[in-house]
């Protein structure tokens, strides 16, 4: 059972690291970006910082002797899971800053043409 949670902690850790993209150091009006807008890989990360903590907590105080490689990779784990849910949820929010940047100077660049009801489209 210890061997089946080890390999599924491995498989699932991490994924923002792994898949989240951050948006370019220099946006303009002309920019297309291909960074991340989701947050469900810095989410599903929440959780497992969140389900790990429990785990090594649970361990550590339920055991008369708790095994301390065992706490000590736990808590390696919640490392890891803690460090990709910062990163992932910074590179989120930055990139939907840079989208938000995008369309601001868009929108400045864009002349405004006001509606003539005489017109014919």
């Amino acid at each position: 059972m210890r061997f089946l949670t080890a390999i599924l902690c491995c498989c699932l850790s991490g994924c923002s690291l792994l898949f989240v993209s951050s948006p370019p150091e220099r946006v303009t009006a002309y920019t297309t970006l291909n960074c991340t807008t989701g947050r469900a890989a810095p989410a599903l990360d929440a959780i497992g910082t969140a389900i790990q903590g429990v785990t090594v907590g649970y361990y550590a105080n339920a055991v008369a002797d708790p095994d301390p490689l065992y706490v000590g990779v736990g808590l390696a784990w919640l490392g890891v899971f803690a460090v990709s849910t910062i990163y992932g949820f910074s590179v989120v929010s930055s990139c939907n800053d840079a989208h938000e940047e995008r369309d601001r100077l868009a929108e400045r660049e864009t002349p405004q043409r006001r509606h003539n009801p005489w017109e014919q489209y």
